[in-house]
């Protein structure tokens, strides 16, 4: 899951470079026609939302699971860490929080 994560993230990544590339004018752009990915921006955010759920999930089953064995495990923290930034970065995009 986590790889697929990975895989989905850096082409998410190349495609907003393709763009920006695009965008600029840029000689290795001349073969990316704005068709060329037209659903990739919805496809991403849809994928982004279900591994969120899916690593929230398994975050609070871990809690469930090992109750106040929980906090003893640096990884649970890094995990708790992770899924409450994508939470905050969820509430960010509904409120249309402007970070700058």
């Amino acid at each position: 899951l986590i790889m697929a994560n990975a895989i989905v993230m850096a082409a998410e990544s190349q495609f907003h470079g393709l763009q920006l590339a695009s965008s600029m004018q840029h000689a290795s752009s001349s073969n990316f026609p704005d068709s060329m990915w037209e659903g990739a921006p919805l496809a991403f955010d849809i994928s982004n939302y279900l591994f969120g759920v899916v690593f929230l999930l398994e975050v609070v089953l871990k809690m469930i699971g090992q109750r106040a064995r929980f906090v003893v495990y640096i990884w649970n923290w890094i995990d708790l860490a992770i899924v409450a930034l994508w939470v905050v970065s969820c509430f960010q995009r509904t409120m249309d929080i402007d970070p700058n």
